[in-house]
């Protein structure tokens, strides 16, 4: 069935895209304004207020950032970090989704092992670390490893959460039907907890990058955490800001991306929903 052509509803919907328009504009336009008075003060203070080897300054960060940009070496570190990034993104995603459906539906067994579960969450990840390598070494397995149990505990929680807030009216429908375990997780838990779990995940994917850089700053050779740690080994500030500068610019462009994928996914299902209606 189509979504509703209704002239009314039409004018609406105008009306609601030209709003998010303008708050996208204006929120762009806030963020730029920012940087630009950010990056304003750093130039004041460097070499004036604070001698230029604590903070470096913009221009010079600027210049190496060109340089890097240049340098293969440095774009095979920037693809390196981000494949362990979505390795441990996706690892950690599909493993939080299975353990997460299946207390769910299991909330006694949530119960039991909850207090186990917090405890693993609250570890410091940064306490392991060591373990990773002795475990997988110091090549790719060990940061994907880290990325994903950093990345996998935002999409569990969010998963057990939105299962358990599942619509239980609904469910005594669906299962006096004859709907059996798997009918209710494809059904009924799995799209009722679908907003929650996208939250979930578009929280850990940028831990999911800080898992993947603390990886490389620990042992690496590779990477955009071992270019960082690299530079900040000869005392060379401007490499690591210019290396800050480039996880900051790839961070936020992940994030948006991911959040992206997450509106049109809402504005999908709600669309569905409305065309079903």
């Amino acid at each position: 069935m189509a979504i509703s052509t209704d002239p009314h509803t039409m004018v609406l919907w105008r009306r609601h895209v030209r709003r998010l328009r303008m708050n996208t504009l204006s929120t762009v336009g806030a963020w730029v304004v920012i940087a630009v008075v950010a990056i304003l003060v750093w130039w004041l203070l460097s070499g004036r207020v604070v001698d230029t080897f604590w903070i470096s300054s913009p221009t010079l960060v600027a210049e190496r950032l060109g340089q890097m940009l240049t340098d293969p070496v440095v774009w095979r570190d920037i693809w390196v970090t981000l494949g362990e990034t979505f390795g441990g993104f996706a690892l950690g995603t599909v493993a939080a989704l299975v353990l997460g459906l299946l207390l769910g539906l299991y909330p006694r067994v949530y119960d039991y092992l909850k207090p186990y579960l917090v405890a693993l969450y609250t570890l410091p990840k940064i306490t392991i670390g060591p373990l990773l390598i002795l475990y997988f070494g110091i090549g790719y397995s060990m940061k994907v490893v880290l990325a994903a149990i950093i990345a996998f505990f935002f999409v569990f929680y969010a998963t057990v959460d939105s299962v358990r807030l599942t619509d239980r009216g609904l469910i005594g429908v669906v299962r006096v039907a004859g709907a059996n375990k798997l009918d209710l997780v494809r059904t009924v838990f799995f799209p009722s907890a679908l907003n929650g779990i996208l939250s979930g995940m578009k929280i850990a994917m940028p831990y999911a990058l800080q898992g993947a850089l603390f990886g490389e700053i620990l042992a690496s050779n590779r990477g955009l955490g071992y270019l960082i740690q690299s530079s900040a080994g000869t005392f060379d500030v401007t490499g690591v800001y210019a290396g800050l500068v480039l996880v900051t610019v790839i961070a936020v462009i992940v994030d948006q991306v991911f959040g992206l994928i997450v509106t049109r996914t809402q504005v999908w299902r709600g669309s569905s929903t409305q065309a079903m209606s």
